[in-house]
C-alpha cells in the first residue's frame, strides 16, 4: 500500500530500487529522529554497494569527483587512526562514509534508475508547507497542532520537532529544494514566488537566525547571478523585507529575537571593568545578606546532594526574587519549610560560585586590556566582535588550527581541546567552549587541518565547475541549487557543526543534487 503511493504500479524496478526511492521520499520525516536518519543512510550505503556489484558499475570510481570525495573520507580516517587515535574520532570518521554513499547514490545511481526525482521534490514541497503552516499556528497560539509548546519564551517555534530547535533549517532545505518542482516544470513561476515568500516568512517565525540569514543570502545571490529568475527573486526580496520589517516591529517577541538579542550577543558593556566591579559588589552584598540571614534562622549551610531533585523547581528563580521572598514574614510559615531551607543553602552556594566566576572574569579582562594596550589593539568594532561569545569560539578555533595546522586536532575534538586555550584575546574567554566553534570553515580547519580544508574547498569548486560549465536551457536550475550550496558554506555567518548528522546530510544533499540534475537534464535533452 505504502509502496503504491510513491511507486506507480507496473514499474519494473527491483524491490531494492523501490525501497531506496521510498526512503528518499521519506527523508523529511526521518529527520524527526536521529536514529531513523542514520538508519536510512545505512540502508542507502548497503544498497549502493549492492547496486555497484550487481551491475558491475566499477567505472564509477574512475570519475575525478568520486575519487576526490573518497580520498577526502580516507583522509579523515587516516588522521583519526594515525594522528589522533582517539576512539570517538575513529568511529566518527569511519561512519562518515555513509554521507559519501548518499552522494554517490543520488548523483550517479538515481539517474540510471530513470526515476523522475521531480515527484520527490513535489513531496518535499508538500511536507515543508505542512511544517510552515504549523510554525505559523504555533507562533500565533503558543503551541502547535499536536500541542507542543513554543520554546525560549516563544522566541523559538520548533513545530513537530518539539525541543529540537531545527524547524527553520528543515523548512529552508526541504522548502527551497521542493521549489525545484516548480522550476523544472517552468510553468508555475507565479507559484514559485508565492511559496518562496511563504517559506521565508515561516523560517523567520521559527526564530532560527542562521537559516534566516541563509535564506536572505540565497535570494540576494539569485537576484544577481540567476538571470532567468532575477525578476522573481528581486520581487521576493523586496516583499520579504517588507513582511519581515512589519512583523518585527509589530511583535515584541520577534523584535527581541532579531534585534535585542543580536545586540546583546555583540554587546560587551557588561564585561568592562566598571560593570564587572559593580556586578561583583552586588553579588557580594547579596551573599553577605544571605549568610547573616541564614545564621539568624539557624539554617543548615551544607549542600545535600540527595535533596537536589527536590529543589529543581526553585532553580530558575532569581536571587533578587528570593531575597524579596525572604523579607516576607509569611515566607517560612507556608508549607515545605524544609525545602525552602534547602533552597536558601542552594542559593548561597550558587551565589558563591558566581562570585568566584566574576573574580576570574575580572582577572581575565584585566589581562586582555593589558595585552591590547601593549599591542595597540584599539579597533572598537573588532574588539566587540572577539569579545562576544561567538568571537571567543572563533579565536579558540583559530588558536587550535595554528597549533594543529596540518592535520587538525581531530573530528569532534573542539569541545575538549578548547579547554586548553584560556589566554585568548577575548573578554568572553570563559565562554569559549562549546560542542563546535559555530563556523564550519573554522571547524574544518581546527579539526581536520589545512589538508582537510583543501579537500573541502576543492569539492565545492568541483560543484561550481559542474554547474557553471553547463550552458543548456535549464542552466537556471543548476545555478539555483549551486547558489543554495554557496549560501550554506558562506563563511561570514554562524553555523552548526559540519560533522553532525543533520548538517552533513544537508551539505551532501546539495552537492549531490547539482551532479544529479546536470546528468538528468543532459539525458532529457538528448
Amino acid at each position: 500500500m505504502i509502496r503504491n503511493i510513491f511507486i506507480p504500479e507496473g514499474d519494473e524496478k527491483s524491490t531494492y530500487d523501490k525501497l531506496i526511492i521510498i526512503i528518499f521520499y521519506l527523508f523529511p520525516l526521518f529527520l524527526l529522529s536521529s536514529f531513523l536518519m542514520n538508519l536510512s543512510l545505512v540502508i542507502i550505503s548497503i544498497y549502493f554497494i549492492f547496486f555497484v556489484i550487481r551491475n558491475k558499475f566499477y567505472s564509477l570510481f574512475e570519475n575525478t569527483v568520486v575519487i576526490l570525495i573518497i580520498f577526502f573520507w580516507i583522509y579523515l580516517v587516516f588522521i583519526s587512526f594515525f594522528i589522533h587515535g582517539e576512539e570517538i574520532q575513529i568511529i566518527k570518521s569511519i561512519s562518515y562514509i555513509r554521507f559519501i554513499f548518499l552522494f554517490l547514490t543520488i548523483a550517479f545511481i538515481l539517474p540510471r534508475l530513470n526515476f523522475n526525482l521531480n515527484k520527490i521534490f513535489y513531496f518535499y514541497l508538500f511536507i515543508a508547507t505542512i511544517f510552515s503552516i504549523d510554525v505559523i499556528f504555533q507562533f500565533i497560539f503558543g503551541f502547535n497542532i499536536l500541542g507542543f509548546p513554543c520554546e525560549m519564551s516563544c522566541q523559538r517555534n520548533s513545530s513537530f520537532f518539539g525541543k529540537e530547535l531545527v524547524a527553520g533549517t528543515f523548512i529552508l532545505y526541504f522548502g527551497l529544494i521542493g521549489l525545484l518542482s516548480l522550476l523544472i516544470n517552468n510553468k508555475n513561476l507565479s507559484f514559485f514566488i508565492i511559496f518562496l515568500i511563504f517559506f521565508g516568512f515561516s523560517i523567520f517565525l521559527t526564530g532560527d537566525r542562521t537559516p534566516f540569514i541563509i535564506f536572505l543570502i540565497i535570494i540576494f545571490l539569485n537576484s544577481i547571478f540567476n538571470k532567468y529568475l532575477r525578476f522573481y527573486f528581486i520581487s521576493g526580496l523586496i516583499i520579504s523585507i517588507l513582511f519581515f520589517s512589519v512583523s518585527m516591529f509589530s511583535s515584541v517577541i520577534l523584535k527581541q529575537r532579531y534585534i535585542e538579542n543580536v545586540k546583546n550577543i555583540f554587546s560587551t558593556s557588561e564585561l568592562d571593568l566598571p560593570s564587572l566591579d559593580q556586578n561583583l559588589s552586588h553579588h557580594e552584598n547579596m551573599y553577605n545578606y544571605l549568610i547573616k540571614d541564614s545564621q539568624k534562622k539557624n539554617f543548615i549551610t551544607s549542600y545535600i546532594n540527595s535533596e537536589e531533585k527536590r529543589s529543581e523547581k526553585f532553580k530558575n528563580l532569581g536571587i533578587d526574587t528570593y531575597i524579596s521572598s525572604l523579607q516576607n514574614k509569611n515566607f517560612f510559615k507556608e508549607k515545605n519549610y524544609e525545602e525552602k531551607i534547602f533552597f536558601s543553602n542552594l542559593i548561597i552556594i550558587n551565589l558563591n560560585n558566581e562570585i568566584n566566576k566574576l573574580k576570574l572574569r575580572r582577572l581575565n579582562v584585566i589581562k586582555v586590556i593589558s595585552f591590547r594596550e601593549k599591542n595597540n589593539l584599539t579597533n572598537k568594532w573588532y574588539n566587540n566582535l572577539i569579545d562576544s561569545q561567538y568571537g571567543a569560539h572563533y579565536l579558540t578555533a583559530i588558536s587550535i588550527f595554528l597549533d594543529n595546522s596540518l592535520f587538525g586536532a581531530g573530528l569532534k575534538s573542539y569541545r575538549n581541546t578548547c579547554k586548553k586555550y584560556e589566554d585568548i584575546n577575548s573578554f568572553s574567554s570563559m565562554s569559549r567552549c562549546s560542542s563546535h566553534p559555530h563556523n564550519l570553515h573554522l571547524e574544518i580547519l581546527s579539526e581536520a587541518g589545512i589538508f582537510g580544508y583543501l579537500f573541502f574547498i576543492i569539492i565545492i569548486f568541483s560543484a561550481v565547475i559542474s554547474a557553471t560549465r553547463y550552458r543548456g536551457k535549464n542552466n537556471t536550475i543548476l545555478i539555483y541549487i549551486l547558489l543554495f550550496l554557496l549560501s550554506y558554506v558562506f563563511p561570514f555567518k554562524p553555523s552548526g557543526s559540519f560533522f553532525s548528522t543533520f548538517n552533513s546530510f544537508y551539505f551532501w544533499l546539495c552537492i549531490s543534487l547539482i551532479f544529479y540534475l546536470k546528468k538528468k537534464i543532459q539525458i532529457d535533452e538528448k
